[in-house]
């Protein structure tokens, strides 16, 4: 079975560069882990969770940055952000099994009000 990563990152205003790196089959240092993701798909969804749960922890409950008090969303509501967010990202390939996406805050923020409409 192949071995998949993925790494989804972006700057975030008042916040700085949050990166999936060390999770979703890759390495801190941005290689692929010897027991990465299962498939491309897994390792994809992984990045974006991972991404979506770093911006959570570090608003801590902030209020302005996606116009809601993001970490008290609803588990529903976090796939939904999810799927929506997977649905619009282009992902970059770095070679071997290996892929990238640049995620901006303009991204989040969009797909955060249909995710909670």
């Amino acid at each position: 079975m192949s071995n998949h990563g993925a790494i989804a990152e972006g700057p975030f205003p008042g916040i700085g560069w949050l990166s999936s790196l060390g999770k979703a089959g890759v390495n801190k240092d941005g290689t692929l882990k010897s027991n990465a993701c299962k498939s491309p798909e897994s390792a994809k969804k992984s990045a974006i969770k991972t991404l979506v749960n770093k911006l959570r922890f570090t608003l801590g409950g902030k209020k302005g940055m996606i116009s809601i008090e993001y970490p008290d969303l609803s588990d529903e509501q976090l796939s939904i952000f999810e799927e929506e967010i997977m649905a619009v990202v282009s992902w970059e390939y770095l070679g071997g099994n290996l892929s990238k996406a640049c995620i901006s805050h303009k991204m989040f923020s969009d797909v955060m009000k249909r995710a909670v409409a």
